[in-house]
């Protein structure tokens, strides 16, 4: 009996299985493996994000072009279409090279001044190809090879507080700067950085050039998209040493507050409220202000913004 019952189930599933073979195999779409063309020259993924530096409220991190790793140098390269430590004189934008430079004592820093003279490569100085290494930026001489081409980045520190569907109430007006969807900071436009596609779609960004010889910094393409991306609406407060929060409604608005209370709040659904990390605020005097590494970036922000 056991052996029987077992005929009869195998039985009518086998010559289902042939009946309708035709219409299967008419209908069938043989799925063949993928495989990876590569091209030489693809950027990495983004590195992991660095430590904070407490002073601007900043973490940076690094991508190579190695993946895969161009055959050479003279083709099949990374493009270059990040803002770097690029600078802006007037209409001309003179760019640095993204590739690592080192000498016997060590990785170049590139770009850097000198004599008061934008340098984006190492360069001849004093009769030999030079670049500064070391915290003190002494000049040594530069190894003919290149490293591979690589990009920086740079963003908020993390460690924020996060209170969602929370908005801040009874702050004055004068503290607080409200950056909108249509406004020129706040709007969307396409950054590289933040949409692989759409460029079609979207008016490419207007970058913002700070690097110069006073120690200021650039802001790697962060003060765009601030009311459609939560990491350049907290950018704009990171560097600010005054702001204290931001609250963020995506494709609505971007606030930065420089008075906070965590007592006073409503609710306000699809609202994000973020305190700034205490180590990260602190008033600057005339004397440290004038040297504030993005004290231009914050200026450019508050006369777009300041309702006072």
């Amino acid at each position: 009996m056991r052996i029987e019952l077992i005929v009869l189930i195998i039985f009518p599933f086998v010559s289902g299985r042939f009946e309708y073979e035709e219409i299967w195999n008419s209908s069938f779409i043989e799925a063949v493996p993928c495989e990876a063309n590569p091209i030489n020259g693809a950027w990495c993924e983004w590195g992991e994000w660095g430590l904070c530096d407490f002073s601007t409220c900043t973490r940076k991190r690094v991508r190579t072009c190695a993946c895969p790793k161009p055959e050479n140098l003279t083709g099949g390269l990374c493009p270059t279409e990040l803002p770097q430590d690029d600078i802006l004189v007037g209409d001309t934008l003179t760019t640095h090279s993204r590739f690592a430079r080192m000498t016997e004592k060590g990785n170049c820093k590139i770009p850097f001044f000198h004599n008061n003279r934008y340098y984006n490569d190492c360069s001849i100085i004093d009769g030999k190809e030079q670049c500064p290494v070391g915290p003190e930026s002494k000049l040594e001489i530069c190894l003919e090879e290149k490293g591979d081409m690589e990009e920086r980045d740079i963003g908020a520190c993390d460690g924020w507080k996060i209170a969602q569907g929370w908005a801040q109430t009874k702050v004055p007006e004068k503290y607080i700067l409200e950056i909108r969807s249509i406004s020129e900071l706040g709007k969307q436009c396409h950054n590289k950085k933040l949409y692989t596609i759409g460029a079609g779609l979207l008016s490419p960004c207007i970058e913002r050039y700070y690097f110069s010889k006073s120690g200021q910094r650039n802001t790697y393409s962060n003060l765009n998209n601030m009311a459609f991306n939560l990491e350049n609406c907290k950018f704009a407060c990171a560097i600010d040493p005054e702001c204290q929060a931001v609250e963020f409604a995506e494709g609505y608005f971007c606030k930065l507050f420089m008075k906070f209370n965590s007592d006073d709040l409503k609710r306000e659904i699809g609202t994000l409220l973020l305190a700034k990390p205490s180590n990260c605020i602190f008033y600057l005097n005339k004397k440290q202000e004038a040297k504030y590494p993005f004290r231009m970036a914050v200026k450019d922000i508050h006369s777009l913004y300041n309702k006072v």
